[in-house]
């Protein structure tokens, strides 16, 4: 109990410093204030869930550089071209499922909602990233994916506005952390630890009345846009 304290202060303490004095840091400062749930409630609670990131010379990261040496060898480049299309990543990739009409200008609310969410999750991821300073085959702040995170996320989202596309959405979704791997850019357990990040702030997510009001406005937008009843 007493060592579960000190280490829930020492995770407060670290979370209260600018994020601008963890070193490397590629992402200086959080996106802005959480709309819908407390990102520093999430990332303690993130902390409780997730396994530490494996360390340099210890047997689970020589298994991640052999599973990503066999990813990247084995991709085809209809597989690389593909993952090259979501590297930066934004919901409106997800027009390769819902079609031309899935765009930010033709969808105005929908951007601005999905710009809210975006924002409370990655200020979760960029907290994660700075406690954990973890580096990966690119990044030095590699652990939980943020592309994994995002696109497990807007899948989810979008697959719940379109039932109809359900599988698709949820698929291409999942796809993002996947291309991650076929382009060396994060560690299988990278990709794993956003996955896990993601079924955890989904939740946070659906229990904000706020969210909830955002999600039907734009469910309504999208539903409308893309002909569906």
């Amino acid at each position: 109990m007493r060592s579960m304290l000190l280490r829930s202060m020492t995770i407060l303490a670290a979370l209260a410093l600018p994020i601008l004095s963890f070193p490397g840091h590629g992402r200086a400062q959080l996106l802005g204030p959480d709309p819908y749930f407390s990102s520093q409630a999430a990332t303690l609670e993130a902390l409780t869930l997730i396994p530490t990131p494996p360390q340099p010379g210890s047997a689970n990261q020589a298994a991640n550089v052999q599973l990503l040496n066999i990813v990247t060898s084995t991709a085809t480049p209809q597989m690389v071209s593909a993952a090259w299309y979501d590297s930066t990543p934004s919901v409106f990739d997800f027009s390769q499922v819902l079609g031309p009409g899935f765009t930010a200008e033709k969808l105005p609310v929908t951007n601005a909602f999905f710009t809210k969410v975006i924002t409370n999750i990655e200020n979760t991821n960029i907290n994660l990233d700075k406690l954990y300073h973890s580096q990966g085959p690119v990044s030095p702040d590699s652990y939980p994916s943020a592309h994994t995170l995002l696109g497990f996320v807007d899948g989810v989202i979008l697959a719940d506005m379109i039932p109809e596309k359900k599988d698709q959405l949820l698929t291409y979704g999942v796809q993002f952390g996947l291309n991650r791997l076929v382009l060396g850019a994060h560690w299988p357990t990278d990709v794993t630890a956003g996955q896990m990040e993601a079924t955890l702030l989904l939740p946070a997510l659906y229990q904000s009345s706020q969210f909830m009001t955002d999600f039907e406005r734009a469910k309504a937008e999208v539903r409308t846009q893309l002909g569906y009843k």
